[in-house]
Parts: structure tokens; sequence; C-alpha cells
């Protein structure tokens, strides 16, 4: 039984270790990666969590406010789906049929960088796109 307990101690203390380095090791690539990935699924809140710290901030309370004056009118509308256009994540299906692939970066300094990504339309290549990452606290985000 001992043996058990210790086999499943090591296990989650590897576990937590793997986890919590791939995690920390953030890049500008991975950060554009996981953004299309959210927005490919449709997922907001993922697609909000790859912008900088005020962005999502000046989205929180757009979307506070706009919960509040939806909600004072009885308007029966969902606000999360307006912001949501906004940033091109609302729809689940509107990118099922897209792909986004990371074709190239370059780091202008320490803490800023573009990220190229091949935009694919039924596996046609489609355009090409640039987002800009910015370095806060050792994690990159998308600042525009």
């Amino acid at each position: 039984m001992n043996k058990r307990i210790i086999a499943i101690v090591l296990v989650i203390i590897t576990l937590t270790v793997v986890l919590t380095s791939c995690g920390s090791s953030s890049s500008p690539e991975r950060t554009a990666e996981k953004y299309f990935s959210a927005v490919k699924a449709g997922d907001l809140d993922k697609a909000m969590e790859c912008f900088t710290p005020a962005i999502q901030e000046e989205y929180k309370a757009a979307l506070s406010l706009s919960n509040t004056l939806f909600g004072s009118f009885g308007l029966g509308i969902d606000s999360g789906s307006i912001l949501g256009g906004l940033v091109g994540a609302a729809n689940t299906d509107a990118y099922k049929n897209y792909d986004f692939k990371v074709s190239g970066s370059t780091k202008t300094d320490d803490t800023h960088a573009s990220v190229s990504v091949d935009v694919y339309i039924d596996g046609n290549k489609n355009s090409t796109t640039t987002i800009y990452c910015v370095k806060i606290d050792n994690e990159w985000y998308i600042e525009k």
C-alpha cells in the first residue's frame, strides 16, 4: 500500500513539474497559436487571455457596461456575443473551415515581436496576417 501511495505522489509531482514548465514557456509564436486556436474554437475567453492585461481590462469594462445597459432595458441580448464578434471569436462555426499556421516571427527587441500567420480556408492558403506581441512580466501578449 505504501509503495502505491509513493508512486501516486511521484506521478503527481512529475505532472506538476511538466505542466508548470510548459505553461511558463511563453513565446510570441505560442501566443499566436493559442489565440488562433481559440478563435477557431469560438472560445472568446481563451482568445481574450492572449491580449495584454490592459486590453483584457478594457474588454471586461465594455462587457460589464453592455450587460448593465442591455439588462436595464430588458433587451435579452447576449452582450458577450456582440463583443465577441468584435474580436472574431464569438461563433464556433465561423472558422471551422479555417486553419492558422505561424509562418514566421521577428523580434524587434527583447519585449516586442511580430508574428506572421498564414490563413488557410478549406486547405487553400488565403492570406497572411501579422499580429504584434509585447512581453510583460515574462509573458507574451497580443498588443494589436
